[in-house]
């Protein structure tokens, strides 16, 4: 039996393992169906929404969503030009959906088999979607009222 006196620290979020967790962003974003749709995403205990720092673009590698009621079916991940507020039913401008729909198409993370229903749903992204530099992600409930929380985790690079 190996016994490890030392562990490497990690975090495994749809099948993602994490072990560099120093540089490790994890971004937050909360929304509803009754008014406030949209969150621009922010890093824990943040008072305005994230950006990534200087040259850099944040490249996310997993998604967790908490669904908090079955009626939620269409969720979009995505980025754009302004911070439009947390819970908050303000516009986003220039938005560029996970899969280009802008702030209101169906993006793929969620549909009415996986996340529409009451429960948490984890997605491994390897990095395949990536928010610019100057750009602030959100998150946006462009479906059916209910209310959503994402966790996005990802590294500046």
């Amino acid at each position: 039996m190996l016994i490890q006196a030392n562990p490497i620290p990690s975090l495994t979020v749809g099948n993602r393992l994490f072990t560099d967790l120093g540089n490790l962003i994890i971004l937050a974003g909360i929304v509803s169906g009754a008014g406030a749709k949209n969150c621009t995403l922010r890093k824990l205990n943040a008072s305005a929404g994230y950006t990534p720092s200087g040259a850099t673009q944040f490249k996310i590698h997993a998604v967790r969503i908490r669904s908090f009621d079955a009626n939620v079916t269409s969720l979009c991940l995505g980025y754009a030009d302004n911070d439009a507020g947390w819970f908050g039913v303000a516009a986003f401008t220039n938005a560029v959906g996970m899969v280009g729909a802008g702030a209101t198409g169906t993006n793929v993370l969620t549909n009415s088999s996986n996340a529409g229903s009451q429960g948490v749903y984890e997605e491994c992204l390897n990095g395949l979607f990536a928010i610019p530099n100057g750009k602030y992600g959100f998150f946006s409930n462009t479906g059916n009222p209910g209310s959503a929380s994402i966790w996005v985790y990802g590294y500046e690079v």
